[in-house]
């Protein structure tokens, strides 16, 4: 394989003159050179009598390992003296050096292939058969179903796993090898992140760590996380595969932040607010007649237990009967999260969904307040109060406003002090609100952070990351709220 036969003219060895630097040209001509010779560096050690022979092979291998650091150091010199007119080159226009790596491999590879036949080739009373305690050499690299990674920030934590689990059960690879397969494994953006890192055994902990410092970006994963439960599709009708796609979704994204360590124990107001908006109608009113009359607030555990005995329930019901039927069977009961099981007449197990035992709200015991003797012991003025509290002071009810006027603030379409000071306020006001119901806020920053940060006009994001610098730990609503109040 010949490089830039017909656009490149070898310059005349001249005699060098001191302090005087190459020119482009001139490199470009020595690294053409140089490529042609290490592409025949192999087939060159062929054509030799002494091709059995180890040390002319391991000899070779040298020349061949010499050749590439030169061309590798003439690159940096060609870069750093790059201009715009240079782009039109032969050179830059056919990524001249971008197919070194490759060929070094190859080269290199041929070359230790020679050695392991050398060695599974040695008589007897060799120095292989002397110490055979010692492990090969050099071996082939065998061809490798890797994960592949092409820069989604969400895919980086399951790839890196997979492929340092590998890496470790392969003692045997060298870092070159190991590098020459993480390159094999990008593509897209994780690519272009690697792409002018030569493979050589040096460059493989550098590589590895320039991707680490990339995508382990836990301020950036969260907020991937909080995108994702924001952006997941409503069910517009009744479907077990949508309720299924809704569940599996927001479970994917809770076991990330899990994952990345956050209080997602503590985020059940905003994660039962952000899955019940998005049921279709039947099954947000299913999901309110089964919490009846409660007013304590309830847990994403609760909507997610409801959610598989649903999604079980319509699996196995809607096949068999008539939508309208189901429907009107199930709008006739209160029911709760607690499935159960029963044999229909053809033997089938279905399931259903257990209704939930009325309590009184005033002496908490299994009969409505109406039926309570302790509760119409009361003169009418109490009853009445008691009532009017009984239904305004719903904590359920509160908790859900709160994280609705949360989610409904209006974006800032332009920069402007008042459009920032409304949307700071709101935010802050249904935080404060929160906090007297007594709700863990300050473990809700990751959901507060985003909320306000998405709701930015153009600039304000821009001076946003700009003021976080390169940061990648998580940011907190204080933080936030400290920005939006010296920009006001």
């Amino acid at each position: 394989m010949r490089f830039f036969s017909s656009h490149v003219t070898e310059q005349p060895s001249t005699p060098s003159i001191k302090n005087k630097p190459a020119t482009m040209d001139e490199l470009i001509a020595r690294q053409a050179k140089e490529a042609d010779l290490m592409t025949r560096a192999y087939l060159n050690l062929t054509k030799k009598s002494q091709q059995s022979s180890k040390g002319a092979i391991q000899s070779r291998m040298s020349m061949l390992d010499a050749k590439w650091n030169s061309l590798q150091e003439r690159h940096e010199q060609i870069l750093a003296i790059k201009t715009a007119a240079d782009e039109s080159k032969t050179y830059f226009k056919e990524e001249f050096f971008d197919n070194f790596d490759e060929i070094y491999i190859d080269q290199r590879a041929k070359f230790l292939d020679a050695l392991a036949t050398l060695e599974e080739q040695a008589a007897p009373g060799t120095e292989t058969d002397a110490h055979p305690e010692r492990k090969p050499a050099v071996r082939k690299l065998p061809p490798i179903s890797l994960p592949q990674f092409s820069g989604k920030y969400s895919d980086w934590s399951s790839f890196k796993n997979m492929f340092t689990a590998f890496m470790k059960h392969d003692t045997d690879l060298q870092d070159v090898e190991r590098l020459y397969y993480l390159k094999s494994c990008l593509s897209g953006e994780a690519a272009d992140l690697l792409k002018n890192v030569s493979v050589t055994d040096d460059n493989y902990n550098r590589a590895w760590s320039r991707l680490k410092d990339h995508y382990e970006n836990k301020r950036a994963l969260i907020n991937l996380c909080i995108n994702s439960l924001l952006e997941i599709a409503a069910v517009s009708r009744e479907s077990y595969k949508a309720l299924k796609t809704l569940r599996d979704a927001t479970a994917e994204a809770i076991e990330m932040l899990q994952t990345l360590g956050r209080p997602v124990e503590h985020m059940d107001d905003f994660l039962v607010n952000l899955t019940v908006r998005r049921f279709d109608t039947i099954t947000r009113r299913d999901w309110e007649l089964a919490l009846g009359d409660t007013k304590t607030p309830t847990t994403w555990k609760e909507v997610d237990t409801f959610l598989k005995s649903r999604i079980q329930a319509l699996e196995v019901s809607l096949p068999q009967q008539p939508a309208l039927s189901t429907a009107g069977q199930t709008s006739q009961k209160k029911i709760s999260t607690v499935s159960t099981k029963k044999s229909n007449a053809s033997g089938r197990t279905v399931h259903t969904i257990a209704q939930r035992p009325r309590r009184c709200s005033y002496c908490q015991g299994d009969h409505s307040i109406t039926a309570c003797n302790q509760f119409r012991a009361y003169d009418h003025y109490n009853r009445t109060w008691y009532r009017l509290k009984d239904h305004y002071e719903n904590k359920r009810a509160l908790i859900n406003l709160c994280i609705n006027s949360l989610l409904e603030i209006a974006a800032v379409s332009r920069e402007s002090y008042k459009a920032l000071k409304t949307l700071r306020d709101a935010t802050a006001e249904a935080i404060e609100m929160l906090q007297t119901l007594g709700r863990p806020v300050e473990h809700m920053d990751d959901f507060l952070v985003n909320l306000t940060v998405r709701r930015f006009d153009t600039i304000t994001p821009r001076n946003w990351e700009l003021a976080l610098g390169d940061t990648k730990t998580p940011t907190t609503w204080k933080e936030v709220d400290t920005f939006l109040k010296s920009r006001i």
